[in-house]
């Protein structure tokens, strides 16, 4: 198991992981999601957690025909399939797997808060692979927690020292910097439709992303995944 497997399987167990879900603006996911959503689009969530957020922007009226929900933790998953929404599936696997997706393309593919747990060769590598599982004029909606000025590598056992305390398993947390993805975002070929931020009481920023790709990517991945 991963460490980030461990510890959001310790937060499920002693029911912290529906803080992640307070946290989460489901009212920015929705409104960044305005113009796009629509009943007959299939989705693809990466790290969905145990669904909370999927719950959360089901009951704002948030609809789907197909609904994909991938993450490592197993608590999250049961936890996921608990909550019994239409038309929505949850695999337990590694989020950054994408090949089993390439087949049945999604309309919009939701990366919420999963790249600070990964590696930055790791969350480029994620962010360059998405295209394969994207429909034409397809569209991603990222978020995360960046810092203003500079990417940060926080390690492999960033703890705060209260959480440490608690027994909380160790993971891997990665701060990205606004301008490392700004270019990160722009060498990959997306383009920004749509943001909202927030500036957090640490002086950080949570950002919401809705991107499409830009017309000679999208025809590039269309044929590399043909």
């Amino acid at each position: 198991m991963t460490n980030f497997a461990a510890f959001y399987n310790w937060q499920v167990e002693h029911g912290k992981h529906r803080d992640f879900a307070e946290r989460t603006s489901l009212s920015a996911i929705a409104l960044l999601l305005e113009t796009t959503a629509s009943p007959e689009l299939a989705y693809l969530d990466l790290g969905c957690g145990s669904g909370s957020t999927t719950e959360g922007l089901y009951t704002m009226g948030l609809r789907w025909s197909r609904y994909v929900g991938v993450d490592g933790s197993d608590k999250a998953v049961s936890c996921f399939n608990c909550r019994g929404l239409k038309n929505a599936t949850v695999t337990l696997a590694d989020a950054t797997e994408l090949d089993p997706f390439c087949s049945s393309p999604f309309d919009v593919v939701l990366c919420l808060f999963l790249l600070q747990d990964l590696k930055p060769m790791q969350g480029r590598a994620l962010l360059a692979d998405v295209p394969r599982v994207l429909k034409p004029n397809g569209k991603l909606l990222l978020s995360l927690t960046a810092h203003p000025t500079t990417s940060k590598v926080l390690g492999d056992d960033y703890r705060p020292a209260a959480l440490a305390a608690e027994g909380i398993p160790p993971k891997y947390t990665y701060l990205w910097g606004k301008p490392d993805l700004r270019n990160t975002l722009a060498e990959l070929g997306y383009l920004q439709v749509a943001a909202y931020e927030k500036v957090t009481d640490r002086g950080l920023e949570e950002t919401y992303l809705l991107l499409a790709l830009d017309s000679a990517r999208q025809t590039t991945d269309r044929r590399g995944s043909s």
